[in-house]
This record gives C-alpha cells, structure tokens and sequence, in this order.
C-alpha cells in the first residue's frame, strides 16, 4: 500500500485497485478504480454511513490528486463521487466583512 494522503489517513492499495479512507484502524471509505491505457476510472466509491460529508470529499479529491500526480487522465463513473464533488464546497457560516470602495 502506498500512502496518498497522510493527513487525511488515504492509502492506494493497487492489489485491490481501490483507494482506501481510514479511521481508527478501520476502513471507512473506498474508492475502486481500473487503469485503461493512459486513464483511470472511477468505479464504485462509497464511504461508512458515518463519515462526514467534509471527509468524503476530501477523500475524493485526495484520488483524484493522486491520479494526476501520476499523469493519467480521470474519468468517473461512480454516482456517489459525482455528486459528492458537483455539490459546492462546504464554507463555515461566518462574516463576510463588507467591501470599501
């Protein structure tokens, strides 16, 4: 296994062909792939029922930097990392301080 994101806990583990999210020990959040050619493919990608909408996306992304740093082309047919990533980044609800002109 090689490690794709040390802070957020995301390993490669390309005997499986998937990326893997852990917490505690456990894992907590696929995401499988195949390789054609020059490109990777998205397939399935799922997470605990627990994970925070924050983590997945983190996790999703933390996949696709890893495929880019290799230099493969990303395509994606999980539904799950598809809306997970179309949804707008969360912000926390704070105060926008107003522009002077």
């Amino acid at each position: 296994m090689r490690i794709v994101s040390r802070s957020h806990h995301v390993f490669d583990n390309p005997v499986k062909s998937q990326f893997e999210l852990y917490r505690n020990g456990a894992v907590i959040g696929i995401a499988k792939y195949q390789i054609h050619g020059d490109r990777m493919v998205f397939m399935l990608c799922q997470t605990a029922p627990g994970c925070s909408p924050e983590d997945r996306r983190s996790f999703y992304l933390a996949a696709l930097r890893d495929a880019h740093h290799r230099r493969l082309g990303i395509a994606v047919t999980s539904r799950s990392m598809t809306e997970e990533l179309r949804s707008p980044r969360r912000v926390p609800n704070r105060q926008i301080p107003a522009l002077t002109v």
